[in-house]
């Protein structure tokens, strides 16, 4: 395994760790993600990576820490990640899904921001890549968050198409999303 040899260079064990972490999340290994996750935000060279490198695998972490229950840890990790996306001048598109989706799980729903945010990554996805399942994720919260601010319209209308994109996934945690009372 890549992650536990000697002398691979920083960026691609972080890489690989970053990549284990997002896995685990995805097939619903909420302890394994976290296990990761904290190898990942905790590793001595992490503050030596470029910024946006820090963002998005604290936007990562921060997705795990969710997946496991750990919202201190979670808004941590997503706090990094704003501050290092803002320094490095990043503005919300297909690049900053983990970011803003784990913002969402943590029931920012009232700040405004987020749910124009969401509306660019919706519309990003549907631009690159419209059948995706990041696509179905992003409308998933989306409909959250509009149906939070009282457009249960909308919000109905988005959720019925992240359902047709997430209901037969292969990532559990995804078609969990969809099979869940979003209303919650």
């Amino acid at each position: 395994e890549i992650i536990s040899q000697a002398g691979v260079p920083a960026l691609f064990r972080l890489e690989a760790l970053s990549l284990a972490a997002a896995n685990a999340r995805l097939q619903g290994e909420a302890a394994r993600a976290h296990e990761i996750a904290m190898r990942l935000v905790h590793d001595p060279d992490f503050g030596g990576l470029p910024l946006h490198y820090r963002a998005a695998y604290s936007s990562i972490a921060a997705a795990a820490f969710l997946a496991s229950a750990e919202p201190g840890e979670a808004r941590r990790a997503l706090d990094r990640a704003s501050e290092e996306y803002a320094k490095a001048g990043f503005k919300p598109t297909v690049r900053m899904s983990v970011f803003l989706i784990a913002r969402a799980q943590l029931g920012e729903h009232s700040d405004a921001s987020l749910h124009d945010d969401l509306q660019g990554l919706v519309d990003s996805w549907q631009r690159v890549n419209p059948n995706s399942v990041w696509h179905g994720e992003a409308l998933y919260w989306l409909s959250r968050v509009q149906q939070s601010r009282g457009e249960s319209e909308v919000a109905e209308r988005n959720r019925r198409q992240a359902v047709q994109l997430l209901k037969d996934c292969k990532f559990p945690a995804l078609r969990r999303l969809v099979a869940e009372d979003w209303t919650r």
